[in-house]
């Protein structure tokens, strides 16, 4: 049973055999285990990480977790993913197993459970994502430091074929702290289409979390995407005022409609604050800005 406890509670009919036991005993025992898959059991009630194991052992050959599944296992996602992908050899055997989804090819592998690695499988992951789940992914696993920016991009540079490509590289480089669609709108269509100064991003300060800071401006601003508005004002406002206390900055708060639907607006607000806290640079109006109707917005 030692081996059943490193494969998560699971065993194959070809482990029972090996371990010396008959058929018929193997078949007397698989009565009183859940079948995940066929030949594969589970000897307790079976985990998220017991159906990965299986998808594993039922392919009788050269297999490993991968995508988002590979990366839950790294630690870099707190969260289950509710489907398993599993790459299989070509010359492994075809198999079935419930919740787990199986593609045939090769990737390089590590750990126990074997799975790819961090950068295969966000690049894997990105295949079938949208461009929010890969700024959400992208955003916790390199909060979690299973992987740098650099072998992120030296392994997307070693594929002919990568979904998101654009984007992955801007996270990459230009918007590196980003980890929310929002930022991401924020980051592009307000401060770098209007060339403001840029803010440091998702940053501790005396306890206290800012989106986006300007410390040499004393200029915060926050952005509340429309998942998190719910029972939070109370708690933005106290935030607030701990910032204004403790620290002295101006608190901008903006939601997803002022970023995606006036970027303008808000770049125009933003400059103002800047040009009145000591910046000197200019910003510049944008394509969006030049078929505005609101041509007054002053920019510089």
């Amino acid at each position: 049973m030692s081996l059943a406890r490193a494969q998560g509670g699971c065993l194959t009919r070809g482990q029972c055999l090996a371990a010396g036991l008959s058929p018929e005993e193997t078949r007397g025992l698989a009565r009183g285990w859940v079948t995940l898959a066929r030949g594969v059991y589970c000897i307790k009630e079976p985990t998220w990480q017991s159906r990965a194991w299986a998808g594993v052992l039922c392919c009788h050959g050269d297999a490993v977790i991968g995508g988002a599944a590979a990366l839950h296992l790294d630690g870099a996602l707190s969260d289950e993913p509710d489907s398993i992908l599993v790459w299989r050899a070509h010359t492994a055997r075809r198999a079935s197993c419930p919740g787990v989804v199986f593609r045939e090819g090769s990737r390089p592998a590590h750990g126990h459970l074997a799975r790819t690695c961090p950068e295969d499988s966000i690049l894997d992951f990105a295949r079938d994502a949208s461009q929010g789940e890969v700024i959400d992914v992208l955003g916790q696993v390199m909060r979690s430091r299973v992987t740098t920016q650099e072998r992120l991009l030296e392994a997307m540079d070693g594929r002919a074929r990568v979904s998101h490509r654009k984007l992955i590289t801007e996270l990459c480089t230009d918007l590196v702290g980003v980890d929310s669609p929002l930022e991401l709108r924020f980051a592009k269509n307000v401060v770098k289409a209007h060339r403001l100064v840029r803010p440091l991003r998702q940053v501790s300060v005396a306890s206290v979390r800012f989106d986006c800071y300007w410390p040499w401006y004393e200029l915060v601003v926050e952005l509340d995407g429309e998942r998190y508005h719910r029972g939070r004002r109370f708690r933005d406002m106290e935030r607030d005022n701990a910032s204004a206390a403790q620290l002295g900055v101006e608190t901008l708060r903006y939601g997803w409609a002022d970023v995606v639907e006036r970027p303008c607006d808000v770049a125009g607000q933003i400059a103002s604050v800047l040009r009145r806290k000591g910046w000197v640079g200019e910003a510049t109006r944008c394509p969006r800005c030049r078929t505005s109707r609101q041509r007054s917005l002053r920019f510089s």
